[in-house]
């Protein structure tokens, strides 16, 4: 996703994962700042579906106070993530991940065995 001072990528680790290890799989933003100058960043204001229902979990995650107006230093990266397998996956099969941000769409699709 891209705006003209930063980019906003959907990361996640692993794609491909096992239920019994969804303890492990993390899902956040990775924002580059483009720019000559700080920039901050409301990660509220981005919104996780999975297969096109809106996550409460992201929704929790990126609103919890700590990280809403994320500063990204002059020509930085800042990677922001969050252990939610267990709270986005149930059971094994294909998932499709859509992160929105502005007029902006991000699919990952994520496999769970």
């Amino acid at each position: 996703m891209d705006d003209e001072h930063f980019t906003v990528e959907l990361v996640t680790s692993p794609e491909t994962i096992s239920l019994q290890d969804l303890s492990t799989f993390k899902i956040g933003l990775l924002i580059i700042n483009k720019t000559n100058k700080p920039i901050h960043f409301d990660v509220s204001k981005t919104k996780l579906f999975v297969d096109d229902r809106r996550s409460f979990s992201w929704d929790l995650a990126v609103q919890n106070g700590a990280i809403i107006n994320l500063k990204v230093n002059s020509k930085k990266t800042e990677i922001v993530d969050w252990p939610l397998g267990k709270a986005l996956f149930s059971e094994e099969g294909t998932y499709v991940l859509r992160l929105e941000w502005k007029e902006s769409i991000q699919n990952k699709t994520i496999v769970i065995l």
